[in-house]
């Protein structure tokens, strides 16, 4: 089963996620290749992100998307023994 997310709609980015590995898909002329990121790439990308629509004051985005960088920090975190503070 794969799950789509929409990250960034005005570049029309999407990432699938799997069990092992995450895709992401971009627009492109039809010779470029998928990318392939870790988990860990795609949160960093989306806290990236946050804060940058944090400083533009764009509140309820920044927020959604820290917070989906948070849910896989955590998740990862936990699968290495940790505890998430949140």
């Amino acid at each position: 089963m794969r799950l789509a997310w929409l990250v960034a709609p005005h570049l029309g980015q999407v990432i699938f996620l799997d069990a092992r590995e995450v895709t992401m898909a971009a627009p492109s002329l039809g010779f470029e290749d998928d990318t392939h990121l870790s988990k860990s790439d795609v949160a960093t990308i989306q806290l990236a992100e946050a804060i940058v629509l944090f400083v533009a004051e764009r509140f309820l985005p920044a927020l959604t998307l820290a917070g989906a960088a948070e849910e896989i920090f955590g998740l990862l975190l936990v699968r290495r023994g940790g505890v998430p503070v949140i």
